[in-house]
């Protein structure tokens, strides 16, 4: 029987592959590197590019990754990303993500706006009751002044 390892492919979203293959081509800081069952336990950081599953000579997945980690241990390949895709996905996958942030930013400067907006009719209140107060201490000494 042939020797396999676990791949697996983890982004913050999902998990994008998870299977038994028998060798694994990775993209790291330092070059590529190949992961064959057996291999030492080793973390490697990953570089912008692909990773790639085959069993035997023949390529089963592949997936571009923005870079991350592979952590390589008791015939596991582990590697996180913070985005994880087949190539020909990719540029809808980062379209999809900048839309996205996009959205979150318009989310949080509406948030921002609205707060700002209420920290200033908090000011405009917190200087009319300041102004109320002083007329109510004023025409109390008035009236005071008067009794004399």
């Amino acid at each position: 029987m042939d020797k396999k390892l676990r791949l697996r492919v983890i982004t913050p979203d999902q998990t994008a592959f998870d299977e038994d293959v028998g060798f694994v081509l990775l993209r790291t800081s330092r070059g590529d590197m190949g992961v064959l069952p057996g291999h030492e336990p080793y973390a490697a950081l990953l570089a912008h590019g692909q990773v790639r599953a085959y069993n035997g000579r023949e390529q089963i997945a592949a997936f571009e990754v923005q870079g991350g980690f592979a952590a390589i241990d008791e015939g596991r390949v582990s590697v996180l990303t913070g985005l994880a895709g087949r190539p020909e996905d990719m540029g809808a996958l980062l379209t999809g993500r900048e839309r996205a942030r996009a959205q979150r930013k318009e989310r949080e400067d509406a948030a921002n706006l609205e707060m700002r907006r209420a920290e200033e009719a908090l000011r405009r209140a917190l200087v009319q009751s300041e102004m109320s107060a002083d007329a109510i201490i004023q025409g109390h000494g008035e009236r005071l002044g008067e009794g004399e």
